[in-house]
């Protein structure tokens, strides 16, 4: 997102105007609720830590994911 907001050279008082044309379900209700009436003063890194807090649940980075078994990579069709 960051790469679309710079190359475009998108003003800072659009950008979470620009950024909620992405978004889908929890993240825009995340927008509706939060930014949306008052977009303009949001920075982008606002925004997207506002969007991480709110889609996922606190201990989100703490938890480690699932670890794949080695019948996964050979129905993938990797040597292993």
């Amino acid at each position: 997102m960051t790469e679309y907001i710079d190359g475009y050279r998108i003003p800072r008082r659009r950008h979470a105007l620009t950024i909620s044309h992405f978004l889908r379900r929890r993240a825009y209700d995340c927008y509706t609720t939060t930014v949306s009436s008052t977009h303009k003063t949001w920075s982008l890194h606002r925004i997207m830590v506002a969007l991480f807090d709110y889609c996922f649940p606190i201990d989100f980075t703490c938890t480690p994911g699932p670890v794949p078994s080695a019948r996964t990579y050979r129905l993938r069709g990797e040597q292993g």
